[in-house]
């Protein structure tokens, strides 16, 4: 089958993936990271847990990953994504609904820390990614925008009627919705996950199809294959990493501790979830913005532009104590922040093709996952120890321009 058709009309399927990889990221960004900031609170004051303890919880989630991400990333390239996928999604369901029953904080670091880190690994963006970047490359970009914009609608829309569940009833009941929610929504997903367009007859975009004399090698002409080995002989390799990772801390530990930080300014919990619902409506509109500008203008340019952005609205969250500053947070960094997971993937396919990506992108999922387990535990701690995340949001600030300037200055390498 390599279209599905609707009365006289058919949909390439290098589209229905991106329809699955669309959900699969509102419910990742959810599940997998933004929702856990409105439990910090809740479960600390019902359960005795310190914010630092549960931003353990956070940071063993991230550094789990290292476990799986390495053996996944390769899997992709050779294999269908769709039991991956489906076995991703009982497991975290399952153990997201438990979360609902816990008082023992290591259960809670085995569950959320570990088995729901391993499995939630295979419906994200190393997988989806990966998988969209395989079935277009002259409209990834828009692809890649389109894919990310459910990581904005999951926000949106959940986070919102989570905090309503917390607040009218509990936080247990929130993880036991969250996790039926994710059983129900990403079951069907996983059937519409495919590894390659070349596996149904196809070349990606759809443009030409191997009937028509095209081939494989007259879409990447113009590009240069890379293995995994050649890839981490480069200077470029590494330099991404490091740039992205600097950027990494920054990301998730305001993802985790931004409701927690509003609400620590003397707002309400339903103002902080309304402020990032804000932030996440500008970054869905970003990062369709930003995926077919991509398609014109090189990423590192780009790269250099939202990291700059993303400390600019940093910078807000800082220094918000009004609801007009809070604001200016959430469009700024809504629109810039918005777009930093996109050029994190789109820069792998461009500078090292798409024929061994997922191999070469699960290379960097140790270091990603440091970098991503750090920022929480970092931010927790400078809570409890002072009160207050101003101090470590302004290294944050840092963070992010460290990153735009390393990016701007490393060009895509060359074979010689």
């Amino acid at each position: 089958m390599k279209k599905l058709l609707f009365g006289n009309k058919s949909i390439f399927l290098g589209w229905w993936v991106v329809f699955g990889s669309f959900l699969s990221n509102a419910m990742y960004s959810v599940t997998g990271l933004v929702a856990i900031g409105l439990f910090i609170e809740p479960m600390s004051s019902s359960l005795g847990w310190s914010v630092a303890s549960i931003s353990l919880g956070i940071a063993l989630r991230q550094i789990a990953g290292t476990i799986i991400g390495p053996i996944i990333g390769p899997r992709v390239d050779k294999t269908e994504p769709r039991n991956l996928f489906f076995l991703s999604t009982i497991i975290t369901g399952f153990s997201t609904i438990v979360l609902g029953f816990i008082t023992n904080v290591w259960i809670f670091y085995m569950l959320y820390g570990v088995i729901g880190a391993i499995a939630i690994t295979g419906i994200s963006n190393l997988v989806t990614g990966t998988v969209i970047s395989k079935w277009f490359v002259k409209s990834r970009g828009r692809a890649l925008g389109f894919s990310d914009l459910g990581s904005s609608v999951g926000v949106i829309i959940l986070i919102p009627v989570i905090n309503i569940i917390i607040t009218s009833h509990s936080w247990e009941m929130a993880w036991v919705f969250l996790g039926v929610l994710h059983l129900i929504i990403m079951t069907p997903v996983s059937f519409l996950m495919k590894r390659q367009p070349e596996d149904y007859g196809l070349l990606p975009d759809n443009e030409a199809n191997v009937e028509n004399g095209l081939n494989n090698s007259d879409i990447n002409s113009n590009k240069e294959v890379w293995t995994a080995k050649e890839a981490i002989k480069t200077y470029q390799f590494w330099i991404i990493i490091l740039a992205f990772g600097l950027s990494n801390i920054s990301v998730m530990a305001i993802l985790s501790h931004q409701i927690n930080h509003i609400v620590h300014k003397g707002f309400s919990s339903t103002q902080a979830a309304l402020i990032i619902s804000l932030w996440a409506i500008f970054a869905g509109f970003a990062r369709v913005l930003f995926g077919f500008i991509l398609e014109k203008i090189s990423v590192r340019y780009l790269s250099f532009i939202v990291m700059i952005g993303s400390a600019l609205g940093t910078y807000f969250l800082l220094i918000g104590n009004s609801l007009e500053l809070l604001y200016c947070f959430a469009i700024i960094y809504g629109i810039f922040r918005g777009a930093i997971v996109l050029m994190s993937i789109i820069i792998w396919a461009d500078y090292y093709g798409r024929t061994h990506l997922g191999a070469i992108r699960g290379l960097t999922t140790p270091f990603n996952i440091i970098s991503l387990s750090t920022g929480p535990v970092l931010a927790g701690y400078f809570y409890d120890e002072l009160g207050s995340y101003d101090m470590i949001f302004s290294v944050f600030i840092m963070l992010y321009i460290i990153s735009g300037i390393l990016i701007l200055f490393t060009n895509a390498p060359k074979k010689k």
